[in-house]
């Protein structure tokens, strides 16, 4: 280290604001700039937990050592005592120092002082709660209600004169009555945004008539914007919003019209991102075999993506385990078997699900996903496939198969150029009768392909597939927009933000009268929350080094289709960072906040230090089974090398209630997800404030997120190596980074307080 600061210059070292030390494999102090040893005193011969915490022995949590056995930087907020007794929050970074063999040998720490920053946080969450208290206590009745007239929130004294009437209109509240009263204040404060007054004889619960002077006064905040993005989208106006459909284009227009507003610029001169995609519906299905015939929708689904308006194939019957060929786990289900014209039939998910060292046992990687068994099938040059559903190994019940392959399909024209032409799933009932006829266990070829000695059974039958389809050209639009950065080095690469404005359409043939698939949570509350995070990142656009790309993507129900259109139009090495938005809670607050997909990239690290500021808790999503990390938009940006995250609050609910689970499992996917104006969208809020404080976290980051772990999941393009190079010039580059990221976030830190 000596040789290091006589090369590049004990001034610059010493320069540096904050505090900066070196430390060895024991924790020793081996070097320090002036402003540490002013604050903390002389370090020759003394250990950095002696220094910063007068203790015995090494902290339990530290960031040095994680840098020692991981390699990788790190970042965490601690409290140091200097020698006069202060005590001092400090934002920690550590870089490694590597020798010639790549072995880290030293690590560089800086902390700069943010105690004047905590404390402003302090003061306002007591601001808050002085608030709220005066809100419970102020001696009148107060209560808030939507523009349906429910009340949705009331004050102490209302709850005891009224009762606890959340969800109820205030007509029924305060006049036991079932109409509203005329003229309403309420109304008319939602029309003209204006305080009004008027007296009133209430009711209360015990019967009593109270003579009030009303007053009603506008409450104007992000719920509204938020809500009436939701709301819009998910009418029936809108129709579903399925790509290539009036709806689908209303949500296009909607969105660009956000932009706009929001002075979110074009990307590359033009809103919208126009792409061809090739649709196919289905209009009649059999599949036949062993005399068995699987009814449409009821027993099968599928797609026939072919120009043909009537169709008949036929192949022999190939069983094919779970149809994965994957290195990382030396898994082979297909070896060396021709399946050329075959009908392949493979189970979805992945084998070990007990095994946590076999495809990541019960946590679903993209092997698992249906999406894959396609595109290897395809690879193999079979004719067709029959992927099999069970409620168990797919995650979701056959109503989300019949829903979503039920209508039109739709693909890029490159998913086309294969031999495959039928590609569907089949209900495993009905595979099981049509096995029995031909002689063959199911249970048996399930034992089999769990192991690694597994080959492709021929079934001995062929399986015929015949139906009646129509075909289509259609264009369908991503939205994209910009926010430039202003760092003249960083602004030419991003940082992405993505949800997709697609969902279901209307679906003709559903019993009932409702048809159309609203998608209010999936996906409209995402889009609303990516449009806010981009509308609060755009008020900081000074702040900003990276740009920020707001990306509303098209066609993701059929398969990620447009974000991976952007993703593959794009150089890798351009973007940062995906962060994206799916299925955003609309409940109330959670105790965490979640980044599927964060633990594959150092992006974890950042976030867990973002929801630490925001006084939650950092988890990990539990229907990992399910595999959403490939079955939402992050994953385009993923497979092409870019680390990428859903984020999103967490399940654990002040109300002891999961609500994600709650939904995934109920109304996802049907007709029943719908908007609701009584929803209360804290953890909405929660969402959006985790994502603009990551931003902008990962914007003052010079150290771009890396992957730190083997992938479950092939990289198509791009990805990191971490090369060896000499120990000086290694340990200058990584002073050289850290220095300009500790000085931007110095310089921030003081600015704020």
């Amino acid at each position: 280290m000596e040789n290091l600061r006589r090369r590049y210059s004990d001034k610059i070292f010493d320069a540096i604001p904050g505090y900066i030390s070196v430390q060895d494999r024991e924790f020793r102090l081996t070097a320090a700039n002036d402003s540490f040893r002013k604050d903390f005193g002389e370090i020759e011969g003394r250990y950095c937990y002696q220094v910063y915490k007068q203790r015995p022995e090494k902290c339990e949590d530290c960031p040095v050592e994680r840098t020692f056995r991981d390699g990788q930087k790190h970042q965490s907020e601690e409290i140091v005592r200097t020698n006069d007794g202060r005590d001092v929050h400090v934002l920690v970074y550590t870089t490694p120092i590597r020798n010639d063999s790549g072995e880290v040998t030293d690590v560089i720490e800086m902390s700069t002082d943010i105690t004047e920053l905590k404390n402003l946080h302090n003061q306002l969450t007591e601001s808050r709660s002085r608030y709220r208290h005066l809100f419970e206590e102020v001696p009148c009745f107060i209560s808030i209600q939507d523009r349906d007239l429910r009340i949705i929130e009331a004050n102490r004294l209302h709850r005891e004169a009224f009762g606890t009437s959340y969800g109820n209109k205030c007509y029924e509240v305060y006049k036991h009555r079932t109409e509203e009263c005329y003229p309403c204040l309420v109304k008319k404060t939602f029309e003209d945004g204006e305080t009004h007054i008027h007296e009133e004889v209430v009711t209360s619960k015990a019967g009593k008539k109270i003579n009030v002077l009303v007053f009603t006064m506008p409450i104007k905040n992000q719920d509204g914007e938020i809500q009436s993005v939701i709301e819009y989208l998910s009418s029936d106006l809108l129709e579903g919003r399925a790509p290539g459909t009036r709806g689908g284009e209303l949500a296009e227009e909607y969105l660009r019209s956000l932009f706009k507003q929001l002075d979110i610029g074009p990307y590359e001169g033009d809103y919208f991102q126009q792409f061809t995609l090739r649709g196919f519906s289905l209009l009649d299905l059999s599949i036949e075999a062993k005399g068995v015939r699987l009814g449409f929708l009821d027993d099968a689904v599928g797609s026939y993506p072919r120009d043909d308006e009537t169709f008949s194939l036929s192949g022999g019957a190939v069983f094919v385990g779970f149809g994965i060929m994957a290195d990382a786990w030396s898994w082979d289900d297909y070896k060396d078997s021709d399946v050329t014209g075959k009908i392949v039939i493979c189970r979805v998910n992945e084998p070990g699900r007990d095994d946590p060292d076999l495809f990541e046992g019960d946590a679903l990687t993209f092997y698992g996903r249906w999406t894959y068994k396609i595109e290897e099938a395809a690879r193999r040059g079979a004719r067709g496939i029959l992927l099999v559903h069970s409620d168990d190994t797919a995650g979701y019940g056959w109503h989300v198969v019949r829903n979503s392959w039920g209508g039109e399909e739709l693909y890029l024209p490159s998913q086309l150029e294969n031999d495959l032409e039928f590609r569907g799933w089949v209900r495993e009932k009905k595979l099981r009768e049509i096995l029995s006829a031909a002689g063959r266990d199911l249970d048996g070829l399930y034992e089999e392909s769990e192991r690694r000695e597994f080959e492709p059974v021929d079934l001995g039958f062929s399986v015929s597939i015949s139906g009646r389809g129509e075909s289509r050209s259609l264009t369908t639009r991503n939205v994209v927009g910009i926010i430039p950065g202003v760092d003249p080095l960083l602004r030419g690469k991003s940082i992405v933000l993505s949800a997709h404005i697609d969902h279901l359409g209307m679906k003709e043939a559903l019993p009932g009268d409702d048809t159309i698939f609203n998608g209010a949570i999936d996906n409209g509350s995402a889009v609303a929350a990516m449009v806010m995070t981009a509308k609060l990142l755009r008020e900081r656009r000074e702040e900003l080094h990276y740009s920020i790309i707001v990306l509303a993507c098209q066609a993701e129900e059929a398969g990620l289709l447009g974000s991976r259109h952007f993703a593959e139009r794009i150089d890798p090495a351009s973007v940062v960072c995906n962060i994206n938005f799916e299925s955003t809670p609309v409940w109330g607050p959670s105790r965490s906040i979640f980044g599927l997909g964060a633990e594959y990239s150092t992006i974890e690290q950042t976030l867990e230090i973002v929801v630490s500021d925001l006084g939650l808790g950092y988890s990990m999503f539990s229907m990992t089974d399910r595999g959403f990390f490939y079955r939402s938009d992050q994953f385009s940006f993923a497979r092409r090398g870019i680390p990428s995250i859903w984020i999103s609050a967490g399940e654990d609910y002040e109300d002891g209630i999961n609500h994600q689970r709650e939904f995934f499992t109920g109304a996802y996917h049907t007709v029943d997800d719908e908007y609701d104006p009584l929803w209360e969208l804290v953890s909405t809020r929660q969402t959006i404030e985790a994502a603009v404080l990551l931003a902008l976290r990962l914007d003052r980051e010079t150290a771009r997120p890396t992957w730190k772990r083997t992938l479950p999941f092939p990289v198509e393009h791009g990805g990191v190596s971490v090369g060896i190079v000499h120990e000086d010039l290694h340990a200058f580059l990584s002073l050289r980074e850290l220095i300009v990221e500790f000085l931007q976030v110095h310089i921030l830190v003081h600015y704020l307080g």
